[in-house]
């Protein structure tokens, strides 16, 4: 067990001495209340994801007239005025974009139904940690955007031969950054691997087919944006499972 696993154990053993008011019992590493299911939690104590889903159809109450209803941005922690009593660090990592889910709407309201809205505050070092790690993925997709804004004006017809240079040299720079951030990837462990993969749909579909390949889940992080990013990730997703 790592160091981090250690003191988040530490942590959960001293809660379970104290009198947890509003009906909250904890079990190993799922929190509840006695009426709701528990929210998983790794062994950091970050939410892992629900799985993708696509709108209820039928049954989905917020569709209208169309054929399914809108994304919405789901936090995997909750609740917020729990996060936000805690102070900035734990009201900052609530709203991580890594640490948050696009879902349908529906899916989104059957969710927080189903689920306890009240999870613990990880340790002040887990979530100084998953800041660490949403910063670096945001960082990888930053440089997948500017790549692709690179090779579009490369493209362009006529190309005066010093910005064609010019902009060479930025491919080769961001390339470069490109590689340096996906070794970093490797060695992230607070961040569920289901929204890491999730991010690389977009920003490195290769490496996020490696990892599909080698049985990771996969779900869409709000690192991913709304609503010109969203359906790449997911046409990307869909190539890579008819091939594997």
């Amino acid at each position: 067990m790592s160091v981090a696993a250690e003191v988040l154990q530490a942590e959960i053993a001293e809660r379970r001495k104290k009198d947890l008011s509003g009906g909250i019992a904890i079990r190993g590493l799922a929190v509840v209340t006695r009426d709701k299911e528990p929210n998983v939690l790794n062994e950091y104590g970050v939410v892992i994801p629900p799985p993708m889903s696509e709108c209820l159809g039928d049954a989905c109450e917020f569709r209208g007239d169309e054929k399914t209803c809108q994304l919405t941005r789901h936090h995997l922690h909750s609740t917020a005025p729990d996060y936000e009593d805690e102070g900035k660090l734990a009201e900052d990592f609530r709203d991580l974009g890594i640490l948050t889910e696009w879902l349908p709407e529906c899916v989104h309201r059957e969710h927080h139904n189903e689920y306890d809205i009240h999870v613990p505050i990880p340790h002040e070092k887990i979530m100084k940690r998953s800041q660490y790690e949403n910063k670096k993925l945001k960082a990888l997709l930053t440089n997948h955007r500017s790549a692709s804004t690179n090779e579009g004006v490369l493209s362009t017809p006529d190309l005066p031969q010093k910005r064609e240079k010019s902009l060479l040299k930025v491919r080769e720079k961001l390339a470069e950054e490109r590689e340096e951030l996906l070794e970093l990837i490797h060695s992230f462990e607070v961040v569920p691997e289901e929204l890491i993969t999730g991010a690389l749909l977009l920003a490195a579909p290769e490496e996020a087919r490696r990892r599909i390949a080698g049985g990771s889940g996969v779900v869409l992080p709000g690192l991913i944006r709304k609503p010109a990013e969203v359906p790449l990730a997911q046409r990307n997703l869909q190539e890579i499972l008819e091939a594997v």
